[in-house]
Parts: structure tokens; sequence; C-alpha cells
């Protein structure tokens, strides 16, 4: 399925909690009121739209339901010769997972890094872990249980 990709308004704290409870991300945020999630999310975007070199963007459909979020962040890195761009947080609401929103979502990612001095890209977290085929395959190489990374963009 194509997506849109683009930059996370407040509107989209209530979908985006709606993914973090489906996908069972924590715990604690899945037995919290649906309204105090939303107010954790919408919060949560507030401070990440006020970050420099953050950014969290939306998967929307052409019927204009959000999918699938991901959070990126650029950080200096002493080891590196530039800044490395970090996917902390990449989630698929489960009905539409195995539709490439995963890969389009990344691709997006990628192109960013391209344009900007990031050096290499790292996916954080167990959505690569789900996803090994597409790491793989979009040539992401796995450099610890929970880390993947692709260099020389």
């Amino acid at each position: 399925m194509k997506v849109t990709i683009r930059t996370a308004l407040a509107a989209d704290s209530k979908p985006i909690a709606r993914i973090l409870a489906q996908c069972s991300v924590d715990p604690s945020f899945c037995l919290q009121d649906q309204k105090f999630q939303q107010q954790n999310v919408r919060q949560y975007l507030g401070e990440i739209s006020q970050a420099s070199g953050q950014e969290v963007l939306v998967a929307v459909t052409p019927t204009g339901l959000v999918v699938g979020y991901l959070h990126q962040v650029e950080l200096g890195m002493m080891y590196l010769p530039g800044p490395e761009l970090l996917v902390s947080q990449l989630f698929v609401s489960p009905a539409h997972q195995g539709e490439e929103v995963e890969r389009q979502l990344l691709e997006h990612v990628e192109r960013y890094a391209k344009t900007s001095s990031a050096v290499q890209i790292r996916v954080l977290g167990d959505t690569m872990a789900e996803h090994t085929d597409l790491a793989v395959f979009s040539g992401y190489e796995q450099i610890a249980p929970c880390s993947w990374k692709k260099g020389t963009l």
C-alpha cells in the first residue's frame, strides 16, 4: 500500500497512541487510560517539535488513516566523521504490517539522510529484529541484538 510520509502533528496523537497500544510497546502504557495515552503522546510531539535535529514522521494512507510512525534523531558521534541519524522508534499498526509501510518509512529516512550531513543510519529496538528480511534487503547490518546500521550514505 502506498502511503504519504509527513511530519507528525498534534492531531496525530490519537492514532499514534492507538498504534503504540496495539503494538504493546510497554505494558505500563497499555494499562493507561486512552485519554492519558493521547495526552502523553501529544506532550511528546510538542517536545520533539521544539527539539533541534529530531522529528516524528507518520505514514498516512490515501484515506487519511495514520498507520505508522517513526522518531528520528540526528546525533553527533565522536567516533564518526559526521552525525548519525538514529531511528529510535518505528511502529506500524498490526493491521497494516507487511504492506510495505515500514519500508516506505525507512526509505524516507534514507532520502533525508542523503540530503543531510549524516554518515550512517542506525535503527534501534526490536522493530528491525521483527523485520529481519526488510533490514537485510534494505542494506542494514545487524551490529548488536537490537541495533542495525546502514553506512556509506
